[in-house]
């Protein structure tokens, strides 16, 4: 018989090879982490905590409402119809499927329930963008041949599929609240592939100064805080302090859309700081001295229209100059005039705007001003064909003027998805 003190050596030993074969195994996993030069990145759960700029810990208060009293008369019904051909003309159809930007667009209109105007049950646009049964050269993310999980960007405007900015994808999934386990199709990966794997490789080849690295910011400051850092697949440390440092050393209307997303990324980091300590007050103090910049700039560069334009922060800009006259651009009759930088930049600002702290707002009557020229550009005679080249100057200025003036329209920040199934009758 086996005596009862060999029975415990045995235990013991068995204990030991178990203990030792964990070790080996959470070893090997290093190792490997550090041979492919990626740190996983254990971010589960943040879009539940932040959900992009979906939960109120994030979303800044509103901009001022603006009444109709301080515009010329216009019957509230007839100038939502109006408004409602507008958006009716940025509905996405089911033949504009493989059109990325449009389709990004159209999610940050109507959020992550966006559908299209036509086909069977108005299918989902965010399936349409991330669908992985899709076939090779539809898909929005491909697996290069570094082994990262990339973007496709689109070289010329008549491209179709791919994103105009870099990161500008992952930016407005996370915008819109899309989950880092959402699968996403990823031309030559493999199925079961998620957003994560996209955004953790976006992670992998960060450098400071990269390329449009404010779309880049957004979506880092909205799915990896807690935490604060990660590694590089060069084994670079970075922090999102050194993140922000990198867009504060660019000029202030550096950028597309004359700087606006360098800001609006400025504002979702000092959001997310609220929360979460992810800046060192340094950096924090950098981005207040750069919003308050860039408020007095709006103040002192704003056009007699109420317009802002993409050189708003030229130091030798003079708004009085401002040759470009919108009565002499739009007695034309065409879809160039109401693409101006204006629309767009002043679009865009109020944008920032929305989820900017209240104190970078400039004075209600500079808001007011601003967002009664978008109206009156929206509410021009264009067809839905114009409106429809048109989409990005469009659609943000459409939505700052539901925001402001019509802010019972929305569903809390979107247009609700239901309104797109009624276009369908129309």
């Amino acid at each position: 018989m086996v005596s009862r003190k060999q029975n415990i050596i045995r235990l013991l030993s068995k204990a030991v090879i178990n203990c030792s074969l964990c070790c080996l195994v959470v070893a090997s996993g290093l190792l490997l982490a550090r041979v492919l030069s990626i740190r996983p990145v254990p971010i589960t759960g943040r879009t539940a905590a932040i959900r992009g700029f979906g939960g109120p810990h994030v979303i800044s208060p509103a901009l001022p409402r603006i009444p109709n009293d301080s515009h010329q008369q216009v019957d509230d019904r007839h100038e939502l119809e109006r408004l409602r051909a507008v958006e009716h003309a940025l509905a996405p159809r089911v033949s504009d499927r493989n059109q990325s930007s449009r389709l990004l667009h159209a999610l940050l209109t109507w959020g992550p329930q966006a559908r299209f105007i036509d086909g069977s049950d108005h299918p989902l646009v965010i399936d349409a963008l991330l669908d992985n049964q899709k076939p090779a050269g539809e898909c929005l993310f491909y697996l290069a041949p570094d082994g990262l999980i990339r973007v496709n960007v689109r070289q010329r405007a008549s491209e179709r599929v791919g994103e105009a900015h870099h990161d500008q994808a992952l930016a407005i999934l996370a915008v819109i609240g899309i989950s880092l386990d959402r699968r996403i199709a990823v031309e030559g990966g493999v199925d079961g592939t998620t957003l994560r794997d996209a955004f953790n490789s976006m992670l992998s080849r960060f450098s400071p100064g990269m390329y449009e690295a404010e779309w880049s910011a957004i979506s880092i400051a909205t799915y990896l805080p807690p935490l604060t850092s990660w590694k590089t697949r060069w084994n670079e440390e970075f922090t999102i302090s050194d993140l922000a440092r990198s867009l504060l050393k660019a000029d202030i209307s550096e950028g597309s859309c004359g700087g606006s997303h360098k800001l609006q990324s400025l504002c979702v980091l000092l959001r997310v700081n609220e929360r979460f300590p992810i800046l060192d007050a340094s950096t924090a103090a950098a981005i207040d001295e750069r919003l308050q910049t860039a408020r007095s700039l709006l103040i002192k560069n704003q056009l007699e229209s109420g317009a802002w334009t993409t050189s708003w922060a030229h130091p030798e800009f003079d708004p009085s100059l401002d040759l470009a006259s919108s009565s002499k651009e739009y007695a034309k009759g065409d879809a160039a005039a109401i693409s101006s930088d204006r629309l767009l930049a002043t679009g865009h600002h109020l944008d920032w705007l929305s989820i900017a702290p209240a104190k970078y707002h400039p004075p209600e009557d500079v808001i007011i001003k601003a967002v009664n020229y978008c109206r009156e550009e929206l509410l021009r005679e264009h067809s839905a064909e114009e409106f429809g080249k048109i989409i990005c100057p469009v659609t943000h200025a459409l939505m700052a003027v539901y925001r402001c003036v019509y802010s019972n329209q929305l569903d809390g920040r979107w247009l609700s998805s239901e309104r797109v199934k009624s276009f369908a009758t129309q």
